[in-house]
């Protein structure tokens, strides 16, 4: 198994969980403009909802918001898988690049950014793009070996 594969699940995941958080967001919009009101400031009873018309278009949203909740729940999950087997790796740089490119989804000059602000680690490209290939390889045969 290669390295795009193993963390297919997890990107899957967090794709599905923006779609469903931008679904969300837009119906809250959608609320606000049809009614002037803020979908959080509506009262909770059913009672009043029904009396406004408005019961369908608040379970909607209700139904969105907790599509939302258990995508985010699966994606930490998910997350959290991927991050026990990423701990294994000896070397702290390569457990770093490997989290930061494929869990974070950063793009190199950020990684390098972030290891020389947060991390201590002040290294060039070359050498980070040499380490990056090196703890790509020691990771796929990490997983290939534990499956």
């Amino acid at each position: 198994m290669d390295i795009v594969q193993y963390f297919g699940t997890y990107n899957s995941l967090v794709e599905n969980m923006q779609i469903a958080l931008k679904l969300w967001v837009d119906a809250k919009e959608d609320f606000y403009y049809i009614t002037g009101i803020q979908i959080d400031d509506m009262p909770k009873a059913k009672a009043e909802a029904k009396r406004r018309g408005l019961d369908s278009l608040m379970e909607n949203i209700e139904t969105l918001g907790e599509k939302y909740i258990n995508l985010k729940l699966s994606c930490e999950d998910e997350r959290k898988r991927c991050k026990r087997d990423i701990d294994k790796l000896e070397s702290k740089l390569y457990r770093l690049i490997i989290e930061y490119a494929f869990l974070d989804m950063d793009k190199d000059k950020k990684i390098l950014n972030t290891l020389k602000t947060y991390h201590n680690m002040d290294i060039s490209y070359g050498y980070f793009r040499n380490s990056k290939s090196k703890a790509i390889k020691e990771f796929e045969t990490l997983i290939s070996t534990s499956l």
